[in-house]
């Protein structure tokens, strides 16, 4: 994939500079080169591909069965690609199709085995100069045994690969001890339902709801009304907005977007944010970034 960026490197800007402008704000500026955003996008490709084959499980791997990926989770309300700067990777060929052969006799378990692969690719040093330092597994486990009782609403702020959250999810599992083809009742739904995560790198959200998924892959059948909680998002120092009233567009909220030469005002009618029509406006939005991208 090195190659291939060097050697379509103007078809790649746009995607680079808007990445560049995304991780400036978790990443040191020094940091935000071509090295981490070839990582990044090689580690995106690999996460992906692990739930082509599990959820997916194809009879044939190719390139125009894996773009079928993202259209499959959203067809069940999980959107798992939000701002996507490395979709570019899909037409390297010669890598995926060796991927492909590579994937396909592999097994994988629910597990945290995301956490692994991103602790392997992104080098140790400039994740620490972030302050990202990932707590042990047997550290999570205990703390969720100790503080989280069935039902809390809980907020991991700076989730990384997920493993806290995973760790409340086992032990909503052990408490409700579900038959392997047992329904599970409303309650468990409403456990797993009021988790929710977010962190400031797009990688990071990436990673702990492929975690997520791949968890609740037993539960596959049950999966649309299962939510995916996690969420890119500056929880230091979130995004700001206000409402507003206008004689044109009635209610509206007002944010401020950074752009990449300018800061413009965004404006979203407050009808649109309603629960009755937030997922059609969420649809229409990434419908808009894919033609822009």
């Amino acid at each position: 994939i090195e190659k291939h960026f060097d050697d379509h490197h103007g078809e790649k800007t746009v995607c680079f500079d808007q990445w560049k402008r995304h991780f400036r704000l978790a990443y040191h500026d020094e940091e935000v080169g071509r090295e981490l955003f070839l990582r990044h996008s090689y580690l995106s490709t690999l996460l992906k591909l692990i739930l082509y084959k599990e959820f997916m499980n194809p009879e044939e791997y190719s390139r125009d069965y894996f773009k079928d990926l993202e259209n499959f989770f959203e067809k069940r309300g999980i959107s798992l690609f939000h701002y996507d700067f490395f979709r570019w990777v899909i037409n390297v060929q010669d890598f995926c199709d060796d991927y492909f052969e590579k994937v396909k006799l592999m097994d994988f378990e629910a597990a945290d085995i995301f956490r692994t692969i991103y602790q392997e690719m992104i080098i140790a040093g400039v994740r620490h100069r972030l302050g990202e330092y990932y707590t042990p597994e047997i550290l999570c486990k205990k703390m969720v045994e100790k503080s989280y009782k069935i039902g809390d609403r809980v907020l991991d702020s700076s989730c990384g690969s997920g493993t806290f959250l995973i760790e409340i999810c086992k032990k909503i599992d052990a408490h409700f001890n579900l038959k392997p083809r047992e329904i599970p009742p409303s309650d468990w739904f409403d456990a797993v339902n009021n988790i929710f995560g977010f962190d400031i790198n797009p990688i990071a959200v990436l990673t702990t709801k492929a975690n997520l998924i791949l968890y609740f892959k037993s539960k596959e059948k049950y999966i649309e009304d299962i939510y995916i909680n996690v969420y890119l998002c500056n929880s230091i120092d979130p995004i700001e907005f206000a409402s507003y009233a206008d004689i044109e567009l009635g209610n509206y909220y007002a944010f401020c977007v950074d752009l990449l030469e300018e800061e413009r005002e965004l404006r979203i009618p407050g009808d649109a944010l309603t629960r009755n029509n937030i997922e059609n406006f969420q649809t229409l939005i990434d419908s808009l970034y894919r033609v822009w991208e």
